[in-house]
């Protein structure tokens, strides 16, 4: 279980890190993130040689647009200061 969870938490980092799906609209964004948990979740999967199944993209995908947005918003309260 614990191995699963690290497997999500990389994913989500790994795309929080990437800036480009900032610039993208919410409901593009939605979609993208999607797809791309998926493949980044199963390729690291394949990499261990484990079978596995992917339940929780959707947390995945909620949880890296919480962090866009938190991002966003500390962004905006910086700039107001």
């Amino acid at each position: 279980e614990q191995y699963i969870i690290s497997l999500y938490e990389t994913t989500e980092a790994y795309l929080c890190s990437n800036d480009d799906f900032r610039h993208l609209s919410s409901h593009d964004r939605s979609i993208i993130l999607r797809c791309a948990a998926g493949k980044v979740f199963c390729m690291m999967i394949h990499v261990q040689s484990l079978a596995t199944h992917v339940d929780n993209i959707d947390s995945i995908v909620e949880r890296t647009e919480l962090q866009f947005i938190l991002d966003d918003t500390e962004k905006i309260i910086k700039t107001n200061q």
